[in-house]
């Protein structure tokens, strides 16, 4: 399909078709205001579990956190040793 090299023409639309394109145009931002307003928020808790155990060695935390749970490279050898 070839394009056009120029400005495409405006076309001359009946005021009527413009009225209900601008009523639809209202409409729909209506709705989608109406959409967002009514959007349930999001709830969460803090989970915490209290550890007191010694990590001995040096590791890098960066490392452990951005490792796949599923991939057996990097997760298993970065672990510390604890006590």
């Amino acid at each position: 399909m070839k394009r056009s090299s120029g400005p495409r023409k405006a076309a001359n639309l009946p005021e009527s078709v413009h009225r209900q394109l601008n009523m639809y145009a209202l409409a729909a931002g209506a709705a989608g205001v109406s959409m967002l307003g009514s959007a349930q928020p999001a709830e969460a808790k803090i989970v915490y579990t209290r550890a007191d155990k010694v990590i001995v060695g040096v590791f890098d935390l960066d490392s452990i956190m951005m490792a796949s749970p599923t991939s057996s490279s990097g997760l298993e050898s970065g672990r510390p040793k604890v006590q």
